[in-house]
């Protein structure tokens, strides 16, 4: 499976490509039917640009996430090809577009300009930062989400809860309805 390259980019100062890009250029590749049962993992940050196969790879090759719909997996391989463009990062927009309550927030992703994925992963880092822990100036980042379809109206994401030392736990929501659950760790 081919990836969209236009997603091969860094996202406003970040010199990391952004969980979002990798998943949009997965999910654009793919037939509109086939967008269902989805679990996307990093287990690192890429800096390149990067590939997919179906076939888990053996030996040296370094996997650094995977993409999985029902029964199929794609691994995601970091390739040596540097990354540079850069886009406009809408994470403060998403903010100010999103209403915050206790441990939730509301994100009318299709009214600002994102994709959902972008409105879950960037809505859940702000709900961490601005409300679960705006005590501490830690950084959090995205390691799993999970979803049983792509919504195309607003969503909530719920904190859960942090389990371990590290790792944080999100519900997603789309009509009062739970359709996925995200994951960060924070450094």
């Amino acid at each position: 499976m081919n990836v969209d390259n236009s997603y091969y980019c860094y996202k406003g100062a970040r010199n990391y490509v952004h969980s979002t890009e990798i998943f949009n250029s997965i999910i654009f590749g793919l037939a509109y039917g086939d967008q269902k049962n989805i679990d996307f993992s990093l287990s690192t940050q890429l800096k390149n640009e990067w590939e997919l196969t179906s076939i888990k790879p053996v030996g040296e090759v370094q996997v650094v996430g995977y993409f999985k719909l029902a029964k199929t997996t794609f691994y995601i391989l970091e390739t040596t090809n540097p990354v540079s463009r850069r886009v406009v990062d809408k994470e403060q927009s998403i903010l100010d577009a999103s209403m915050i309550e206790a441990a939730s927030i509301s994100i009318p992703f299709g009214s600002i300009g994102c994709t959902a994925i972008e409105g879950i992963v960037s809505g859940f880092k702000l709900l961490l930062q601005n409300e679960v822990y705006k005590e501490t100036m830690k950084k959090y980042l995205f390691m799993r989400v999970t979803l049983k379809y792509i919504p195309d109206e607003s969503v909530t994401v719920l904190f859960k809860r942090r389990f371990g030392k590290k790792f944080l736990e999100g519900e997603i929501f789309c009509k009062e309805v739970q359709i996925g659950k995200i994951y960060f760790i924070d450094e």
